[in-house]
């Protein structure tokens, strides 16, 4: 894609309130619920069907742009190009947020959690016990993410756990507890940067 065109597109995804993750394999995402219609409709699609190589180009222009590897660059149409198509991903795609997930996913050297799907469970049986247990507790199906996938869908690890109500609560208050630290240093960042 040349520089016009690749602006081109990210506007128009832009302008549909769609925006794009910072996965090697970009794909595109609801900037708020109401623009989720926007996913389905024939203007993207025709957008998508216009610029098939987009998500390639987007990668290669927001990874030059955050780490600066000029690798990418013959892929890219050459560094000028490269660099002008960066500077576009700059100024219309990559914000705090994208920075954040962008060195999230690429940046860390363990599996991250990717997704919790959920149950809860009511026993009314159990080896070796005569009467109705009668309790609830959850089950946490966690899955990591590996972040040394090499393959075209990223691999995940699938752990389940099963939690009550008091360790549920003891969780939530640690979680609680890691939001409040991950908001105070975002905010040091903001004032560094």
């Amino acid at each position: 894609m040349t520089p016009k065109e690749f602006r081109e597109a990210l506007e128009a995804v832009d302008n549909l309130g769609l925006t794009w993750t910072a996965d090697v394999s970009p794909f595109v995402k609801a900037k708020k619920p109401e623009a989720e219609k926007a996913l389905v409709s024939e203007e993207f699609a025709a957008l998508q069907a216009k610029y098939p190589h987009l998500p390639f180009e987007i990668y290669l222009a927001a990874s030059y742009k955050l780490t600066g590897n000029k690798g990418v660059a013959d892929a890219a149409g050459g560094e000028d190009t490269l660099r002008e198509k960066a500077e576009i991903a700059n100024e219309i795609l990559i914000d705090n947020a994208f920075r954040s997930e962008f060195f999230f996913k690429h940046a860390i050297k363990v599996p991250y959690l990717r997704d919790i799907d959920w149950e809860v469970v009511y026993k009314l049986y159990e080896r070796g016990v005569e009467e109705m247990p009668g309790i609830a507790y959850g089950l946490l199906a966690l899955s990591l993410q590996d972040p040394f996938f090499t393959g075209r869908s990223p691999s995940a690890q699938h752990i389940t756990v099963a939690v009550d109500e008091n360790l549920l609560t003891k969780l939530i208050g640690i979680l609680n507890e890691v939001k409040a630290k991950l908001e105070s240093a975002r905010q040091k960042i903001e004032c560094l940067g």
